[in-house]
């Protein structure tokens, strides 16, 4: 698939990805073009996380700080379904949504109205805030995901 500077080809010249095979190649097509900040971010949620779900993969944004890139990702994530763990304790976006997700609108800062409207949507479900204080709150979140596996 072509994006706005990353172009997806498979050697095998199939529609999509064949990720169990890893023959996905990822190059940029024209370097004078500057995607910003969130410019990769259409790209490995709907054409990389995404497809390794339908391929039953695994997959999770673990959300560490951030600023509006970040939440951009988050809202990305959510739309197609896809779980989200906030890491409390890293700052920022991480934060903030955090905050929010516990009823505190007022703690919150950048983008406020984009953060409160995540915490107000309908895939809270889908976000589990942890303690970056505590890994094992990450370990069991991942547990529950699916992501890992106990020894």
């Amino acid at each position: 698939r072509e994006g706005r500077a990353i172009r997806l080809h498979d050697k095998w010249g199939v529609n999509g990805i064949e990720l169990r095979q890893h023959a996905a190649i990822v190059f940029q097509i024209d370097p004078t073009q500057v995607t910003g900040w969130d410019g990769d971010v259409e790209f490995y949620v709907e054409d990389l996380m995404v497809p390794a779900l339908d391929h039953g993969f695994k997959a999770a944004l673990i959300v560490i700080n951030g600023g509006g890139a970040t939440i951009t990702e988050i809202e990305r994530c959510l739309a197609h379904n896809i779980p989200v763990i906030i890491v409390e304790g890293t700052g920022r976006a991480a934060d903030d949504l955090a905050k929010a997700l516990k009823g505190d609108r007022d703690g919150v800062g950048d983008a406020k109205d984009r953060i409160i409207a995540i915490a107000d949507g309908d895939n809270t479900d889908l976000i589990t805030v942890v303690d970056f204080d505590d890994p094992m709150t990450l370990k069991a979140a991942l547990l529950k995901l699916g992501i890992i596996a106990e020894a």
